[in-house]
């Protein structure tokens, strides 16, 4: 019969379900595999990405240290340098007014010296004065 047929039928559409459910689980393992596969991918780039951006953070974080360090340096040595300009205008200060008061006494000296030089001159002249008038004499 009829419920044979029936039951036929009700067994043959049940394994062709199973079939089909068979090749649908088949499928959806293969394109899990897939989508595991891609998102283990996904998270090796992102891991591999979020790496590299750390190394650059690390690497910029470095180089403001190192540019900070310059920079105090390049601070520190301009203040070295102005403290030398100051201390070089202080011994050209003194030297300047070494020499000035060398100077001073240099002139003080030669206005001695110059005076000495014309009273030997007045001396001189009138010694010459006096020899001429001799030599006249004597020739008389």
């Amino acid at each position: 019969s009829t419920a044979r047929k029936v039951f036929l039928k009700f067994e043959e559409e049940l394994q062709r379900l199973r079939n089909e459910n068979d090749l649908n689980d088949s499928a959806n393992r293969k394109q899990a595999k897939r989508v595991a596969q891609m998102l283990s991918a996904g998270k090796e780039r992102k891991s591999e990405k979020e790496r590299v951006l750390r190394k650059a953070q690390q690497d910029y974080e470095h180089e403001l240290v190192v540019k900070e360090d310059i920079q105090d340096n390049r601070g520190e040595k301009i203040e070295q340098e102005i403290k030398l300009c100051r201390e070089n205008v202080a011994d050209l200060e003194r030297n300047s007014n070494a020499a000035k008061a060398k100077l001073e006494h240099c002139s003080e000296t030669t206005k001695q010296f110059r005076s000495e030089c014309d009273a030997l001159v007045e001396t001189l002249l009138s010694v010459n004065k006096d020899l001429k008038t001799l030599r006249s004499a004597r020739r008389e």
